[in-house]
């Protein structure tokens, strides 16, 4: 080929002429928080490359003498952050999570029992995971072939002993097992927490182009230390217990490409949008007779929603003295006969719910079939919900008890049973929500006397990024 015929050929004939490398290259830095207390926390991201949304935020807890505290079995270590901020140095939030740990408490449902097992207890402290329970040895009156309930697999074996330091005495026959020792507080064990199970726009699988943008700031609000108990489970702690956090850290992991592709990405995407989820939630504390009938306006005017999560937290009075404490979703009571006095029967009662949303309802008949309710759930997480139905609902039995399949000393057929009954609502055919809002119509039948009603609406944001300037509007 001549000279002239090869200078005119397209570049894509001329190997010569394409210099470009595209190949990925990370580097990972562990990032020190700007500010730190026992309240708050801060990080700023390096202006470089794009962050990977896998990226990990290191978390410790101080011993502080407590007697075998641990994470709370369902949320881990979620429960020290009760709110998580994205935003940038000029202001603009991307995502604000308000009461996230207790979120937390029906997404942690999302994760396999055996992700639970084999990862999660180690990397986040979360440990719902079932395996049947057999009450073996010489003192057993049953088969040792026929399983008297399901509880908490963690990987130790469930064993028999007269003495048991799990909570029983001296004569007492118990069957239980107790975490792994790496969770307990008094080693002071690492644990990880992802960045795209803090912020919905990670999740979402967006990037942030950090070298593009302002710089990023990470805000993490800590559970208040005031709130006593509510950090970790310590079933044989006293009641003024607190847990203090040592100094976190984020190892963040940046993606680069070789050569002038960075530049060349830049230059060619100046007008850059992002499509996200974000929440808003709303709550509020009811007493047994507000919740027996109760219809409250949730917000989301003017908004796009997708879904409501929403669900009673029942207030513990030593939250830290259960295996779930405050972050549960808690069933109704059960319902009572007509002797004198009444006496609880094996049935549980209905809670009722439905939203009223542009002037409808969004089912034509109030759900108060928990099986129903399980279904819309699922529905509107998108994914199956990794929890038995007795665990949820409180129905239908199988979690362990009367001192056969104890964890921690605590029976799961007290303790767990009927406390993961979130409620899950998508919102089909629904552009944007009136000016009058959400009304939520739930009816909760229970023999407690203080609630805490939460109601978080999934809304549908955007992000902009034009030269170098970040902006997020509401869909």
């Amino acid at each position: 080929m001549s000279k002239v015929a090869q200078s005119s050929a397209p570049a894509l004939l001329n190997i010569r002429s394409m210099p470009t490398n595209t190949a990925l290259q990370f580097s990972t830095d562990i990032t020190d928080p700007v500010v730190f207390n026992q309240d708050f926390c801060r990080f700023e991201l390096q202006p470089k490359g794009f962050l990977h949304p896998n990226s990990q935020i290191v978390l410790s807890v101080k011993h502080d003498g407590a007697t075998r505290a641990f994470p709370y079995v369902n949320v881990g270590l979620f429960s020290l952050i009760q709110r998580a901020v994205l935003k940038t140095s000029t202001g603009r939030t991307i995502c604000s999570t308000e009461d996230l740990n207790q979120m937390m408490g029906c997404e942690s449902m999302l994760v396999s029992n055996s992700a639970n097992k084999e990862r999660e207890q180690y990397k986040t402290g979360r440990q719902i995971a079932y395996e049947s329970v057999y009450k073996v040895g010489a003192n057993s009156r049953v088969s040792q072939t026929d399983a008297l309930g399901y509880g908490i697999a963690n990987g130790k074996e469930y064993n028999e002993d007269a003495t048991h330091g799990r909570g029983g005495g001296v004569g007492v026959h118990e069957v239980g097992t107790s975490v792994q020792d790496a969770l307990l507080s008094e080693n002071e064990s690492t644990f990880a927490i992802s960045l795209n199970d803090l912020f919905p726009y990670l999740k979402s699988g967006n990037q942030l182009p950090l070298y593009m943008m302002p710089s990023v700031l990470i805000e993490l609000y800590w559970q208040p230390v005031a709130t006593k108990g509510t950090r970790l489970s310590a079933p044989k702690a006293g009641a003024n217990v607190q847990w203090e956090i040592k100094r976190p850290q984020i190892f963040a992991d940046y993606l680069f490409y070789g050569g002038d592709f960075m530049e060349q990405y830049r230059q060619k995407n100046s007008n850059l949008t992002f499509n996200y989820v974000d929440y808003r939630l709303s709550k509020n504390s009811q007493t047994q007779a507000q919740a027996v009938n109760s219809v409250r306006n949730i917000g989301g005017n003017g908004m796009v929603v997708s879904k409501v999560l929403c669900a009673y937290e029942h207030d513990h009075a030593d939250p830290h003295k259960h295996l779930i404490g405050v972050y549960n979703a808690k069933a109704p009571s059960f319902a009572l006969n007509n002797a004198s006095p009444p006496v609880a029967t094996k049935q549980r009662q209905e809670l009722k719910s439905n939203l009223f949303v542009n002037s409808r309802f969004l089912y034509p008949q109030t759900v108060g079939n928990p099986a129903t309710h399980f279904h819309h759930l699922i529905g509107s997480q998108g994914s199956p919900a990794f929890v038995s139905r007795d665990h949820y609902s409180g129905e239908g039995g199988g979690l362990s008890g009367v001192n056969v399949g104890k964890f921690e000393s605590k029976e799961p057929s007290t303790d767990l049973r009927g406390t993961q009954f979130w409620q899950g609502h998508k919102l089909l055919g629904v552009d944007r929500v009136d000016s009058r809002g959400i009304d939520l119509h739930m009816a909760m039948p229970t023999a407690d006397s203080v609630h805490t009603q939460r109601a978080w609406l999934e809304v549908l944001r955007y992000a902009t990024l034009v030269d170098g300037e970040f902006n997020c509007y509401f869909a």
